[in-house]
């Protein structure tokens, strides 16, 4: 692990490590401390989904982030938070994200028209948002029972996603 990767893991809290730490536990199909490629092919599988080896090559990405245990490559839990930690980072802060979601709603308790965010993620880009976050969109939508419109809970959402 070199030196930026460990200040990134230092970095996490306690909190943000437990979670990560369920996280793991529910990846690691056979409880041996290391996810494999065939605790990956599980949990894909349950999700209807095939791993392909480009997709496995690009979660473990050479020696210096897998182990070998029991002849399978894998990933151990300190690799993990390290992984996880460097990618994190690289996601907005919440204050950042808070910014984004007032000026859009105008308001300070962030609740956006569902009509907007989907305008806003296909202006930046996303070719069909409704339904590449429809299942995001089902956890922090509701209606308004006024004008039955759908709003999107931002705060909600940032308080799920953050510490």
């Amino acid at each position: 692990m070199n030196h930026s990767e460990s200040l990134t893991f230092n970095q996490l809290t306690q909190d943000y490590i437990n979670k990560l730490k369920d996280a793991f536990q529910m990846l690691d199909e056979d409880e041996d401390g290391i996810i494999s490629r065939k605790d990956l092919t599980k949990m894909y599988a349950t999700l209807g989904k095939t791993l392909t080896d480009e997709e496995w090559s690009n979660m473990v990405p050479g020696n210096d982030n897998t182990t070998k245990e029991v002849g399978e490559e894998g990933v151990s839990f300190p690799i993990f938070l390290s992984i996880m930690g460097k990618n994190l980072s690289q996601f907005p802060e919440r204050e950042e994200l808070e910014k984004s979601f007032k000026s859009i709603s105008g308001k300070d308790d962030l609740n956006i028209p569902l009509s907007e965010v989907i305008g806003s993620l296909k202006e930046a880009g996303f070719e069909n948002p409704d339904e590449e976050f429809a299942k995001l969109f089902k956890l922090f939508t509701t209606n308004q029972q006024t004008t039955d419109e759908k709003t999107f809970r931002g705060k909600l959402f940032l308080d799920s996603i953050t510490d």
